[in-house]
């Protein structure tokens, strides 16, 4: 019916608890679906402390950029005394971005929350030049 082989809907179903887990811990949906493996980075503590700080810095309302998150993966990784050493370079930004479904998203202007007040001059100057006021 769907094209599957039998080991892939076997391995579906061996994984259930895994794949659920995973959906739920990063939150996400459809940022997820080129994904094809569950394979973890070097290090899961680090993975999830940056996560918990990207976390953090987003519902401040604070725009992150790829270089933020590479210094601050360094000094992470430096905190947590990780025996084995990493470059943090734009690759390793890449690779940690998709196995966790998050994007960078650029914010235009000073912030990312409409101005009310512009728009509500900007309808009431509208209407009066249609009405032709």
């Amino acid at each position: 019916m769907y094209n599957i082989g039998f080991s892939t809907v076997y391995d579906l179903k061996k994984q259930k608890g895994k794949l659920v887990q995973f959906v739920a811990d990063s939150g996400l949906g459809k940022e997820t679906g080129g994904r094809k493996t569950l394979k973890d980075g070097k290090s899961t503590d680090l993975d999830k402390v940056l996560i918990m700080w990207l976390k953090v810095r987003v519902r401040e309302g604070v725009e992150i950029s790829g270089n933020m998150d590479k210094e601050q993966a360094r000094i992470f990784h430096k905190e947590l005394g990780l025996p084995y050493q990493c470059d943090y370079s734009t690759g390793w930004l890449r690779r940690f971005m998709e196995r966790h479904g998050l994007r960078l998203r650029a914010v235009c202007g000073e912030k990312s929350a409409a101005d009310n007040e512009a728009a509500a001059a900007f309808v009431d100057e509208f209407t009066k030049l249609v009405s032709g006021e």
